[in-house]
């Protein structure tokens, strides 16, 4: 995207008369280059007052103002083109087709933290997917504790290539830095592991399909420690936004949106409203639990879960922006896909009605106890489930 930025230079009277210049109103003399050269030289040692006026702006709640929508122009590898955009309430929209993003997530290469699949199984999966038409996939990076720096870098250089070639959009989800608990949260301890997994996506043209970036990882769930407040939540997340933003914004992925990762798990607390504001898409993750007789595990997803999510929003200042799920499991006694009626029910988010994004947990996890979670077993032939659930998946045209 081409942002024109503009900006005004207010020289004060007694610069002018340091560097020369004739002031005197209607007497147009011509500057030399050489005074230019002068002008220019005297920044240095001369205070400026400067007004920037751009074409975009951050307000106090983190959107961009003036924006209708986040744009990519992607050229795959067969010279075919495509134009996707997020627009500034979370819709998605293919090639001009209002689009619910079906997929799954990711967090594993079928070994857990050892990188077992080789190329010829991750194209095996891959084929699978596109084949199905699933486009799009949440690429989970793990903190660097429980991944080292080596398996994370292996982990993109493996996927993002593959991912190109099969012509799939990626939601980049990175989990706070730290194994403690609650986890350390403030932007100078978390911020440069996140500047540093943006710098692994820098380049042609793994860039171009990267469409989305989260911030916090479930750190709403924080509500349960008594000693953060909500004026800590806002100052980390209030620093973060921006932090995030620039620095996408100065490599080649470019702008794109931050979308919140909530638990939706309990009437919503300090910590969510703070990660709905600074965010600029709306997010939940969920895990649903059918038992045999159709009934639901948790009482938490009753018919509470349309009010839950416009309250909330209309809380952040977000009334009307669609929500994306950033993990969404749908089980029945943990091994098998739930009834397309509990699908549906997430699908159009509990009666809220306004999803635009769905991944399914997941491709393939980091290993125990998850295994049964798994869509695809470590040869990369997909469980029966995989087929039950991506025929719950909205077509794209």
């Amino acid at each position: 995207m081409l942002y024109i930025r503009t900006a005004r230079l207010i020289i004060s009277e007694p610069m002018r008369y340091a560097i020369g210049l004739d002031v005197t109103l209607g007497n147009h003399k011509k500057v030399a280059w050489t005074t230019f050269l002068l002008i220019i030289l005297a920044f240095s040692a001369v205070p400026i007052s400067f007004s920037m006026q751009s074409s975009r702006s951050i307000s106090a709640t983190g959107m961009i103002n003036h924006m209708t929508a986040y744009t990519k122009k992607v050229i795959w590898d067969d010279g075919s083109t495509e134009i996707i955009e997020i627009t500034r309430q979370g819709s998605i929209v293919l090639n001009g087709h209002e689009i619910i993003a079906c997929g799954f997530h990711i967090t594993g290469l079928g070994g857990g933290q050892q990188l077992v699949w080789n190329d010829t199984i991750g194209n095996m999966v891959l084929n699978r997917l596109e084949s199905d038409g699933v486009r799009f996939i949440a690429l989970s990076i793990v903190n660097e504790q429980t991944y080292s720096e080596q398996n994370i870098r292996g982990f993109v250089n493996y996927w993002m290539p593959k991912f190109y070639s099969h012509k799939m959009y990626v939601v980049v989800q990175v989990a706070h830095k730290g194994i403690d608990r609650p986890p350390n949260i403030y932007p100078d301890y978390q911020f440069p592991f996140i500047s540093w997994v943006i710098d692994l996506f820098n380049k042609k043209p793994w860039s171009d399909i990267i469409i989305a970036w989260n911030i916090g990882w479930e750190w709403d769930s924080l509500d349960n420690n008594p000693n953060l407040t909500a004026e800590q939540m806002n100052a980390s997340l209030s620093r973060l936004y921006p932090l995030i933003k620039e620095k996408l914004r100065d490599t080649l992925i470019g702008e794109i949106p931050l979308f919140s990762k909530n638990v939706l798990w309990k009437d919503y607390g300090t910590g969510t409203i703070q990660m709905l504001k600074y965010s600029d898409v709306p997010g939940w993750d969920l895990y649903l639990l059918q038992n045999d007789d159709g009934s639901i595990e948790q009482p938490r997803m009753d018919n509470r879960m349309k009010s839950y999510q416009e309250q909330a929003l209309l809380a952040a200042g977000k009334s009307g922006y669609k929500v994306w799920w950033g993990e969404a499991g749908l089980y029945k006694n943990q091994s098998k896909m739930a009834d397309r009626s509990i699908f549906d029910y997430l699908l159009f988010a509990g009666g809220y009605n306004n999803c635009a994004a769905m991944f399914i947990w997941e491709i393939w996890s980091v290993g125990q106890p998850t295994w049964h979670l798994n869509a695809f077993n470590s040869d990369g032939t997909p469980k029966a489930w995989y087929f039950t659930v991506v025929s719950y998946f909205p077509k794209l045209d």
